[in-house]
């Protein structure tokens, strides 16, 4: 039995990645934080994320999310992500996306050069800039949670491909890191393919080879994502692919990947303290990263990274479910 069902959406892109913000529809979710509401939503709403994001109302790499008020004072709004792969505590060009929208939109008074918005999630407390122009979006600097290492240089066994070295890290949300030069391979189009399903092998190889721990206090979720990065090259930046279970790729450089890939650079001494990390996309989109401080998350050395990138409203949707749909839960092929 499925409620009725009257989503309102505004979509929008964050270099190419895109998101649909839930702004009418949804019942509200309880909790006393942010991370109660997520656990709520995993255990009372997969099915709308189900027939919102499977096919034919949405695809494989579409990402959502879900506004609620939020649950400190010291934040604007709260606000859960749902994808492909199930509901997530943060995420970066989600968050572009979406104080982008609630700027243009008048949902928060945009005050130039540069609008403060605040967001609670199940991550920590994520605080942006906008910078406006009139009521337009230039760009978003987000700040993002505290990001660390949670195991470097581990070696797990991937089938076809032997001995990877894989760097485990989190930054909102959990990454296998691999740099591409170990594979002979670069961060190109005609490559994806192969990207997408060695991925995947290495989450799960990671996931079976290398056990990790949350610091105390911290929910680190579930390993779902890794994370190929590829060194810059003459004038070309640095690049990311960051490929998630069930089986998709960030079109974006990834906001928490990227957030990740700065952590490690600065664990090794290769990037200090504000200094700029370019990366772009496989289709040559681009965040700039930087790390503005250092941190300790229950012992663990950690960096605060501020990622910028831009994004654009691409238009509005209704979703409805027809009782009689015989896919009322979307499907997935």
């Amino acid at each position: 039995m499925f409620a009725p069902v009257y989503v309102k959406t505004v979509d929008t892109h964050a270099e190419g990645m895109p998101l649909r913000v839930v702004v009418e529809g949804l019942p509200p979710i309880p909790g006393n934080s942010m991370a109660e509401r997520l656990a709520w939503a995993r255990g009372n709403l997969e099915w709308v994320r189900d027939l919102l994001v499977s096919e034919p109302r949405g695809h494989g790499p579409m990402m959502y999310a879900i506004l609620t008020p939020p649950a400190r004072a010291d934040a604007d709004f709260g606000v859960i992500y749902m994808s492909g792969g199930g509901f997530w505590p943060m995420c970066g060009h989600g968050t572009i996306g979406l104080v982008t929208m609630l700027v243009e939109r008048g949902l928060v008074e945009a005050r130039a050069p540069f609008t403060e918005v605040r967001l609670d999630t199940a991550a920590g407390l994520i605080v942006t800039k906008v910078r406006v122009e009139g009521r337009k979006a230039l760009d978003v600097t987000f700040t993002n949670v505290p990001t660390y290492i949670l195991a470097r240089d581990a070696r797990v066994q991937v089938q076809g491909f032997g001995d990877i070295t894989v760097d485990l890290a989190y930054g909102g949300n959990v990454y296998a890191m691999v740099d591409v030069a170990q594979l002979g391979m670069r961060i190109e189009p005609e490559n994806l393919n192969r990207f997408i399903d060695l991925g995947l092998q290495i989450v799960a190889a990671t996931r079976e080879q290398v056990p990790f721990q949350s610091p105390a206090g911290v929910d680190l979720g579930a390993l779902r994502s890794s994370l190929f990065t590829e060194a810059p090259v003459g004038p070309r930046p640095a690049r990311n692919l960051m490929v998630k279970e069930p089986r998709y790729f960030d079109r974006s450089p990834c906001g928490t990947g990227t957030s990740v890939r700065m952590a490690l650079a600065h664990a090794r001494g290769e990037l200090g303290l504000d200094e700029p990390l370019v990366c772009e996309s496989l289709i040559r989109s681009r965040f700039e990263g930087r790390l503005i401080g250092v941190a300790t998350v229950d012992g663990i050395p950690a960096v605060i990274p501020q990622i910028t990138g831009r994004a654009w409203i691409v238009g509005t949707s209704e979703f409805m479910l027809d009782s009689s749909d015989i896919f009322p839960r979307g499907f997935q092929l």
